[in-house]
């Protein structure tokens, strides 16, 4: 008979499996920084937080760890359901005429 695997087969070591993805931030005051991504997503974070961001010294269920990646600013190590596919354009190409 089969057997769901434990939720542990399916849980990572989240210091291990992720990578920062580009942004930019702004420190607003002296506890607050506006963190924006490529595509201009924005989160205001405390000092602590941008750190720890930056550090990768988050963890799944922490809550930062979800606002980082519901704002892409972090992506897990060879994950491919959130990038963007390239479109396939060699249709489109315009190839020359063998005349």
């Amino acid at each position: 008979m089969a057997r769901f695997m434990p939720e542990a087969h399916f849980a990572s070591n989240a210091a291990d499996d992720i990578q920062l993805l580009p942004l930019r931030f702004e420190r607003l005051d002296d506890h607050r920084y506006l963190v924006a991504n490529l595509v201009g997503d924005v989160l205001f974070m405390s000092v602590d937080e941008l750190d720890r961001i930056t550090s990768l010294a988050v963890t799944p269920g922490d809550g930062l760890y979800e606002r980082a990646f519901s704002k892409p600013l972090r992506a897990r190590l060879l994950q491919t359901a959130d990038r963007a596919q390239e479109p396939d354009v060699s249709a489109a190409i315009a190839r020359p005429s063998a005349s």
